[in-house]
């Protein structure tokens, strides 16, 4: 909730707030496209399993520890937990404005 707030208080849209990942991926096959904010491990799968079933059309931000983040692939973005949050909105208005090009 709180990384809704900051969102649309900088404009943002917040399509939808799910707490597993499987409802994540259910709310992703309504939508056009966008990008998922995720943490390293939700209640039913870790980010890597989500990233396996991710639609072409979404991008995947992972939040988590500078440790999981070294580990992380290369090809995702990720912000640093604790996060500040002119990181998160820096880094989601570039990843949209990529999805944009």
């Amino acid at each position: 909730m709180k990384i809704r707030a900051i969102l649309t208080r900088y404009g943002f849209s917040v399509a939808s707030i799910c707490t597993t990942g499987s409802n994540a991926l259910a709310a992703m096959t309504e939508l056009d496209g966008g990008i998922l904010i995720c943490g390293y491990h939700l209640p039913d799968m870790y980010y890597r399993d989500v990233m396996e079933y991710l639609p072409t059309y979404f991008e995947l931000l992972l939040l988590a520890s500078s440790r999981v983040i070294s580990e992380a692939p290369s090809s995702i973005l990720s912000v640093e937990m604790p996060m500040k949050a002119s990181d998160l909105v820096n880094t989601v208005d570039m990843m949209l404005s990529q999805i944009e090009r």
